[in-house]
């Protein structure tokens, strides 16, 4: 068991930052920014309210698979003492795993809550999304089947953290498909992806131990940096695409960001041991927010 902090609130309050991860929140968040301009620009009207409930839906439904993430591999022995990325709640003893299935529980209630007052404005195209998202939040890591103990990890974040979030923000304010925000949902996805795929080189040793088939574990180290590098660099190649096909100026920020995910990419290649891993994925939350800040400029001003 790790120390924590001192004192009982301190201590408490550090356990549940740790089992909530608030940095990855971001990606959940990010894909919002450049839909919610897509709509602007397209003249439609942004309800606040609308707003409000996405995010709250948006967190919680992360939040909450992090709950489930934290407990789930706990109980299935992949964070045990060899494990090289940052600590968990559960697995260091900080919190019980029943307590993170309650505080996760609640979380998917009030997704679900906002999702309702979602679905009485967009349909049933948001109850097929938030269904979708809740069932994925909770089977990532539980049941017995979960699929991040698979392959196909990267593939459901870059949909559900790209296209299908930014899509569907959009769609809430003025029911329209923004080709934009879907666009820009991809770009985004494919960051969150690399997230993904640098969490699982880094964790491909225990994985193995675990029983875990992620890519990373299938196919090996080089695969796995390769595969960190491609999604790296995918954003960049659509966001020309996007300009070439559409003659539309409104990616061409996003490539501002390009030279430091070279950077990022030649850091996933020399990468081998936990910290440097850990310092990849912070940075590449950080490429994530940055690029959905450029897009949202570039969307809103350059149409």
């Amino acid at each position: 068991m790790e120390a924590l902090g001192t004192g009982w609130p301190a201590l408490r309050l550090r356990a549940w930052l740790v089992a909530l991860r608030p940095r990855t929140l971001l990606l959940g968040l990010a894909p919002l920014a450049p839909a919610w301009a897509a709509v602007r620009a397209a003249g439609g009207e942004l309800s606040f309210g609308t707003a409000v409930l996405t995010l709250a839906a948006v967190v919680a439904i992360q939040a909450g698979t992090n709950l489930v993430n934290d407990a789930g591999d706990w109980r299935r022995g992949a964070d045990g003492p060899a494990r090289r990325g940052p600590p968990r709640a559960a697995a260091s003893g900080w919190l019980s795993a029943s307590a993170l299935d309650r505080a996760a529980a609640l979380c998917f209630a009030v997704a679900l809550v906002a999702g309702a007052a979602l679905a009485r404005i967009g349909g049933w195209p948001v109850v097929v999304i938030g269904a979708a998202a809740v069932a994925c939040g909770i089977a990532y890591t539980a049941g017995p089947r979960p699929i991040a103990y698979g392959g196909g990890g990267e593939w459901l974040v870059l949909a559900f953290f790209g296209p299908v979030a930014a899509g569907g923000a959009a769609y809430l304010h003025d029911g329209a498909l923004h080709g934009a925000a879907l666009a820009a949902g991809v770009m985004l996805g494919c960051l969150a992806a690399a997230v993904l795929a640098i969490n699982n080189a880094r964790d491909a040793p225990t994985d193995r131990a675990a029983g875990r088939r992620t890519l990373a574990v299938r196919r090996g180290p080089a695969f796995a940096r390769a595969q960190i590098r491609a999604l790296l660099a995918l954003p960049f190649g659509i966001a020309l695409a996007w300009a070439a096909l559409t003659a539309a100026a409104a990616p061409l920020p996003a490539l501002a960001a390009a030279p430091y995910a070279g950077v990022l990419a030649a850091r996933a290649a020399d990468a081998r041991d936990g910290a440097a891993f850990n310092a990849l994925l912070r940075s590449t939350i950080g490429l994530n927010a940055a690029v959905a800040a450029l897009l949202a400029a570039g969307i809103g001003w350059l149409g």
